[in-house]
């Protein structure tokens, strides 16, 4: 049996609403732009990560991945994260699309298959939140 649609729509109204199988829900959206470990994060929340990539250059502060990664396992929300590759040991990939690199200083026509991925022990809320049986 085909999945059902799944994909999200960010509105101008700072608000998010997700098709999990035409189940709409809706939440209030609130963006932060700093150190992931210094967040509060409110209960019910989802959280999306958009680390630097690993293996890209071009990023004037260190970041440790494994220190990030150990950080989203520890999380009681959802964790999403948008990356090319994350370890398969701790992470299952959600989902990917193929994309045109539109930051290289080289080559803007190469393509990228851009991901998005949860923690393994999330991946059962992940399903049930996005409208599957958890299973």
């Amino acid at each position: 049996m085909r999945e059902p649609e799944r994909c999200l729509h960010l509105e101008a109204t700072n608000s998010l609403k997700i098709n999990g199988g035409g189940n709409f829900m809706s939440a209030k959206l609130t963006t932060i732009v700093g150190d992931y470990r210094n967040v509060v994060i409110p209960e019910n929340s989802v959280i999306y990560c958009d680390p630097p990539y690993k293996g890209t250059a071009g990023y004037t502060t260190a970041f440790s991945h494994t220190v990030f990664y150990d950080w989203c396992e520890r999380q009681t929300a959802l964790v999403v994260i948008s990356e090319y590759w994350m370890p398969e040991d701790r992470f299952v990939c959600v989902a990917s699309r193929k994309r045109k690199s539109t930051f290289s200083a080289t080559n803007n026509a190469l393509e990228k298959v851009e991901k998005l991925f949860v923690p393994k022990r999330q991946y059962k809320l992940y399903k049930r939140m996005m409208g599957g049986n958890g299973g």
